[in-house]
């Protein structure tokens, strides 16, 4: 004989869709969150490269001859920098500020150079404003580093990365000190078994007349 009530099967029923429902219901909800989660990492592996190459533009921007406007350069790494800046987390947004700030000292540092001096033999930078422009190159660098490896970091992507902005070995020396001192060191000198960039030249302007002279 069947004790069930007779509203017993219905409310079995009713459950059983119920479950079936949320169990559709929670399937799309995680579907809908991988795809954002996997939209948003392909956002940041196409903007992070593209932010670390626009640096490297303005890095690598040579004074003379004044064919490029380096504040457009600079405009171009900050609109790039906004993009990181809403897509990253906060360890990587936290490097964006000073990647900013140093493109900024470079794009004015030649644009003040090129007002104030005439280039020398070759091109080269007038040997009094040339330590400064030197300068600015390599903290960009620095700032370059430092965005590389929080964003490499939050792709899980390993390894080192070796920037292509030309820097004196004494400023590469320094990275790879503070690189040693960080947990889990031991990793590849950036750059190594490439010559500093110039190695071998002459002093920017060394030889020439200072402008004016």
């Amino acid at each position: 004989m069947n004790t069930t009530p007779w509203w017993g099967a219905g409310l079995f029923t009713l459950a059983g869709t119920l479950v079936g429902a949320l169990a559709t219901l929670s399937l799309g909800l995680l579907n809908r969150r991988s795809e954002r989660r996997r939209l948003s990492r392909d956002d940041k592996a196409a903007t992070y490269p593209a932010l670390v190459g626009a640096a490297t533009r303005l890095g690598n921007l040579p004074v003379w001859p004044d064919q490029d406007d380096p504040h457009t350069l600079h405009r171009e790494v900050d609109d790039l920098a906004q993009k990181v800046a809403f897509l990253g987390p906060r360890k990587v947004a936290a490097t964006v500020g000073p990647l900013l700030t140093t493109a900024r000292t470079l794009a004015d540092t030649i644009v003040r150079i090129r007002t104030d001096s005439r280039p020398g033999h070759g091109d080269k930078i007038d040997r009094r404003l040339a330590p400064e422009h030197r300068a600015a190159v390599e903290e960009l660098a620095r700032a370059v580093e430092r965005f590389a490896a929080a964003g490499r970091a939050d792709l899980e992507i390993r390894g080192d990365y070796a920037h292509l902005i030309n820097m004196t070995e004494s400023s590469r020396r320094e990275i790879i000190d503070q690189r040693s001192r960080e947990p889990g060191a031991g990793s590849r000198e950036p750059g190594a078994g490439s010559r500093e960039p110039g190695a071998g030249s002459r002093e920017p302007g060394a030889g020439s007349r200072e402008p004016g002279s």
